[in-house]
């Protein structure tokens, strides 16, 4: 799915914005190391960057784990 056709329908949370607001700032050193509680939508937050950077992604359902 192309990037530019994809959009996030919900309102960020205000520490997910403050890492996008600043991305290319993050990035200056072409790391970006996401720490968060479980539940946080990391991996969310982290598709967005690469949406953002217009990155090849993939994300394998064996690394996504649901908790119960």
């Amino acid at each position: 799915m192309p990037f530019d056709t994809m959009t996030f329908c919900y309102p960020w949370r205000s520490y997910q914005r403050r890492v996008l607001d600043a991305v290319h700032e993050h990035l200056s050193d072409q790391l970006l190391h996401i720490v968060a509680a479980p539940e946080a939508r990391k991996t969310t937050l982290g598709l967005e960057v690469f949406r953002i950077l217009k990155k090849p992604t993939l994300v394998h359902e064996s690394l996504l784990v649901e908790f119960q």
